[in-house]
């Protein structure tokens, strides 16, 4: 959730060429929605905005806040605050909630600010226009992602959605070593590998994510090899795909890599945490690994993509575990970026170290006897 707050002398919307709201000595506060956002971002900004000091006291020193000077408040929707222009000159707003989920946290931080100071608003989704006279001019962006500071002091969780993909890793990792427990070094590479990739191939339809940027470049690059197959095939007469079918191995592996990335690519384009964190995409995906790679890859796999999904049914926002259906699944008990997720990461990163120990993998590698 952010949020655009500029001290003014007055400000009002206006609809259709009629003034809607308006007020006088105040904030005009700009606010967007992101896919994670939950009540609990709400409340965190609505603190920030009603003690946020940038009111002049009798000595010219911005140390008051909207509440002290009995001021009101001017709250316009606006997504484009989450427009993304790393790439291209068009802004990409895929990173903004849709309308119907944030009209619904919109109307609770309007109500929450009115409880504190006279709130007037604009008209969600409408054509408005702004107007305003900025006093200062004083302009202050605030993301309710910086409350993690503010909570731990720390910046683990403070690039978005990194700290809970750190969590699903070592769950799955943990996971993984106690089930399998690799007795070499060979073994605990593989199992860990497979661990990870079961960790973070249910959060490919993160839009965005650089698990879904990989997925589509990698499926561009297998429609670009079976164009050029087909191409070699017409123009040179070699069968490229009966020449690989002959080595039956190397073929059954290609099959299930290939396979792999085009559900991975569908389940990127799918809503987030409903195909990828169903039953039915954990089997399909396990199914296809197994058909390449067998049990040893299969198995790890399986259990690190299960754990991913029971994660997440913690978080307060659903899973469509029974996908198609789309009703969703969850205990509501922890937010993907709160102090249970940071809590688990560390308890899993030591559970790690306590297994490794237990099985004596890696202690003579390491120069540890």
């Amino acid at each position: 959730m952010r949020v655009v707050v500029q001290k003014c002398l007055e400000s009002s919307v206006s609809v259709d060429g009629k003034i809607v709201s308006s007020i006088g000595k105040g904030l005009m506060v700009l606010v967007g929605f992101t896919d994670d956002d939950t009540v609990a971002d709400v409340d965190y900004l609505v603190n920030k905005v009603v003690n946020l000091r940038v009111f002049e006291d009798g000595n010219g020193v911005m140390n008051l806040s909207v509440l002290d000077v009995s001021g009101s408040i001017l709250c316009v929707s606006q997504f484009t605050l989450y427009g993304d222009c790393s790439k291209g000159n068009r802004p990409s707003y895929i990173k903004a909630m849709k309308g119907s989920d944030s009209i619904k946290l919109y109307d609770l931080f309007c109500e929450k600010l009115n409880g504190f100071v006279p709130t007037k608003k604009g008209i969600f989704g409408a054509d408005m226009k702004v107007s305003l006279v900025n006093d200062g001019p004083t302009t202050i962006i605030i993301d309710s992602k910086w409350n993690i500071l503010f909570h731990f002091l720390l910046c683990y969780n403070y690039y978005g959605d990194s700290m809970e993909k750190k969590t699903h890793v070592m769950c799955a990792n943990l996971v993984s070593l106690c089930l399998m427990r690799p007795d070499s070094i060979f073994d605990l590479v593989a199992t860990c590998g497979c661990a990870t990739m079961g960790g973070l191939v249910p959060d490919v339809d993160l839009k965005d994510s650089t698990s879904d940027k990989l997925f589509d470049r990698l499926m561009t690059s297998l429609i670009t090899i079976v164009v050029m197959s087909f191409f070699i095939k017409y123009f040179f007469d070699i069968d490229l795909y009966c020449k690989i079918k002959e080595c039956s191995d190397i073929f059954n592996y290609l099959i299930s890599i290939c396979l792999f990335i085009v559900i991975a690519y569908f389940g990127s384009k799918s809503s987030h945490r409903s195909f990828t964190h169903s039953i039915l995409g954990l089997f399909i995906y396990s199914g296809i690994l197994f058909y390449g790679f067998g049990f040893n890859v299969v198995i790890p796999y399986f259990v690190s993509h299960l754990s991913h999904i029971v994660l997440d049914l913690f978080n307060r926002k659903g899973v469509a575990l029974f996908y198609p259906s789309k009703y969703r699944l969850c205990f509501g008990i922890c937010d993907s970026n709160g102090k249970v997720n940071k809590f688990l990461f560390w308890l899993f990163s030591l559970l790690i170290v306590l297994v490794l120990v237990l099985l004596g993998v890696g202690l003579d590698f390491l120069g540890i006897q």
